[in-house]
């Protein structure tokens, strides 16, 4: 097969593959196929470019149509949402990884802690063994909790800043543990809820997802307080249970303005996807938004600075 003949298939590939993505309501199958909209749109791209060059133009029309429906939803992340004026109030900065109880790259990940320097770390997939290599972590960080499962569902949340309140709580019908802190800073209530639902591996798994996932969004709607909602929710924005999330949650995405940023799986960045989150109140400002170096698990970290829109009543 010639690089042509490849082409071809990869824009045949990419359109069954955007138009199912739009289909994700009627089977989790479909669903999947969302994930990959940065890719199709690369792939239709080149697609209408070479079938323009080759006079081809009825292919063109269709993969070009097939590309700027993938490119709507990806250029909302890079249009400027947040206000460009200098502001020197406190911030607060959230790092959260999926460790991946496999790995055992302990020194890494402290090192990518000791760097990033955040306020609170939110882990997923922790393990007594991990829990016992992060000990040297409560030294600068002796506020949070943990629950330890050996699935892989372990959560911890290590935090710098003293906590009002912190529980770990079992939501939704898979009884996965999620973090829930409460924290004030300079007078400015936040709550910070941590999550790590079941990937969607089967339609079962997925409705389980889905039924956390809008658990953890009807709680947040019902805080007075300011909420980031992050952790690895093993779905992308492009799905139709994130946009639920969106919509019950009142929150928003903090990728607004920053870009794609994926972070699985972590060896293999030309086909990574967004996958880990954080969503923020309307009360809140993101000041920066970056994925960290890969430090062994199959997820990369993220790091988010927020900062609050108003001072404190």
């Amino acid at each position: 097969m010639d690089c042509w003949g490849a082409l071809a298939v990869l824009v045949l590939l990419a359109s069954l593959g955007t138009v199912a993505g739009f289909l994700g309501r009627v089977w989790w199958l479909f669903e999947l196929a969302c994930h990959f909209r940065a890719h199709y749109f690369t792939v239709l791209a080149a697609g209408t470019l070479a079938s323009t060059a080759g006079q081809r133009y009825d292919e063109a029309i269709v993969s070009g149509l097939l590309a700027l429906a993938n490119a709507g939803s990806i250029l909302a992340l890079y249009l400027p949402r947040q206000p460009a004026r200098p502001d020197h109030r406190r911030t607060v900065r959230v790092w959260l990884l999926n460790v991946n109880f496999h790995s055992r790259a302990y020194g890494r990940t402290l090192q990518a802690i000791h760097d990033a320097d955040p306020d609170l770390i939110v882990l997923m997939e922790v393990s007594r063994t991990w829990m016992e290599a992060l000990r040297p972590l409560q030294a600068r960080y002796p506020h949070g909790s943990h629950l330890i499962l050996e699935r892989g569902f372990g959560i911890a949340l290590f935090s710098r800043v003293p906590l009002t309140r912190v529980e770990i709580r079992s939501v939704g019908p898979a009884d996965l543990p999620s973090v829930i802190a409460h924290l004030v800073v300079e007078g400015h209530p936040l709550t910070l809820i941590g999550t790590h639902p079941l990937a969607p591996q089967s339609a079962q798994f997925t409705r389980l997802r889905d039924e956390q996932m809008l658990e953890l969004a009807r709680l947040a709607a019902s805080q007075a307080d300011a909420v980031m909602l992050a952790g690895d929710f093993n779905t992308t924005s492009w799905s139709t249970a994130f946009a639920e999330v969106l919509k019950v949650s009142g929150l928003r995405d903090s990728r607004l303005g920053f870009g794609l940023q994926p972070t699985w799986p972590a060896w293999l960045a030309p086909l990574r996807i967004p996958i880990d989150h954080a969503l923020v109140s309307p009360q809140l400002i993101v000041r920066r938004r970056r994925v960290g170096p890969h430090v062994g698990s199959d997820h990369l970290p993220v790091l988010v600075e927020v900062s609050w829109a108003e001072a404190p009543a």
